[in-house]
């Protein structure tokens, strides 16, 4: 459990990290930036969370400097109890992060469920994706969803009263959607806000990512558009209404969204050239595990299981007080190894009592180089 706690708190500074380094770019350099860049830069946050977890040892060894230990004050029924307050903690914490994420689930299940009682519609239009064209009496879509077997959802309303030309206009952006294996990005996005439901900037984060998803959909769509085509292509976003979709689902009617990605339709240059928009996100990786890595150097050991050493009797009868400091490693299991004597006061009093208690114990870090321990010994 205290593995299980470590992780999901490192997930939470990483995206902490790596959400608000984005915004801060968003909000100095938005103008400069491409539909495609300000998108890209939203992959780094699960990027740079492999990379984290893929490279352990490289990313988080450190020292650390916890708070000292003293024999009279800290026992093993006091480790004990905080420990079972932290599993009760994380588990409760679990808990309501998968209802968050089965409950977006279930709603696109019962989605699915339902289309798959009403007619396929088909039209005449470049499926190389090969998508399942669904219609929707609940006003449902347009969006694309399914993992591995596409489907697209179209309100009926649509098929009734739009143009042919803005249907194929509607399943192009769709299919761009697809293409681009955008659901899969969605579903990654919720896991993360799910699982870091306490932070409201994962919730602000993932809205302005799905924001961002749209607008670099309408700027791959309208890439060869020449003026004319753009601006029936606007007019057609002007024309949706507020349809609802689950969050798994790309967000094509939101009525904020559609002022702001007409804007940038208005203003939308032709991007042939996608390697900034890849070295950025790289660069970005970098910066955010970098600062992670600085910001968790502190970090404190907290033993799980501790061996009372006793107290040398020379020691007692004369009162002397004093302490030993370790620097040891931590094993997969958290035991350490390679225990070295740092330093002792008085010297080699409590040497000996404390190597062997050390030795013993068992520590929540695993797989951790140069990390430091301090044991008092003092009389009450």
């Amino acid at each position: 459990m205290s593995k299980l706690m470590e992780l999901l708190l490192e997930i939470h500074w990483l995206v902490l990290a790596s959400s608000s380094l984005i915004l801060i770019i968003r909000f100095l350099a938005y103008r400069y930036l491409s539909p495609i860049t300000r998108y890209s830069l939203w992959i780094s946050i699960p990027l740079t969370i492999a990379v984290w977890l893929l490279y352990p040892e490289q990313l988080r060894s450190a020292q650390f400097y916890p708070t000292q230990l003293s024999e009279t004050i800290k026992d093993t029924s006091a480790i004990l109890a905080s420990t079972s307050y932290f599993s009760f903690v994380v588990s409760f914490y679990l808990i309501i992060a998968l209802a968050l994420f089965l409950f977006q689930i279930i709603s696109l299940f019962s989605i699915a469920l339902q289309s798959s009682k009403l007619s396929n519609h088909r039209f005449s239009f470049d499926n190389r994706a090969r998508l399942k064209v669904l219609v929707s009496e609940n006003n449902i879509g347009p969006a694309v969803f399914g993992l591995l077997s596409p489907k697209l959802l179209l309100p009926k309303s649509i098929i009734d009263h739009y143009t042919h030309t803005d249907i194929q206009l509607i399943l192009k952006h769709e299919q761009v959607h697809w293409q681009r294996r955008d659901p899969w990005l969605n579903a990654l996005g919720l896991m993360l806000r799910s699982l870091c439901w306490i932070n409201p900037l994962a919730w602000y984060s993932f809205k302005l990512f799905q924001r961002d998803q749209e607008i670099a959909c309408d700027a791959a769509v309208c890439a060869r558009f020449n003026a004319q085509q753009k601006a029936e292509y606007a007019t057609l976003l002007l024309s949706q209404t507020s349809g609802r979709t689950p969050a798994l689902l790309a967000n094509w009617a939101s009525p904020k969204l559609i002022k702001e990605r007409i804007m940038n339709i208005k203003t939308l240059k032709n991007v042939k050239n996608q390697t900034l928009s890849l070295l950025f996100a790289c660069s970005f990786i970098s910066i955010s595990a970098t600062a992670f890595t600085n910001a968790n150097k502190n970090e404190e050991p907290l033993p799980l299981t501790i061996t009372q050493p006793s107290y040398p009797v020379d020691a007692l009868k004369n009162n002397i007080e004093g302490y030993v400091r370790f620097s040891f490693d931590l094993d997969g299991n958290g035991n350490p190894t390679n225990i070295n004597i740092v330093e002792s006061s008085p010297d080699n009093i409590f040497d000996n009592e404390a190597m062997n208690a050390i030795s013993k114990w068992k520590f929540n870090q695993k797989n951790v180089k140069d990390a430091y321990y301090t044991l008092e010994f003092k009389l009450q």
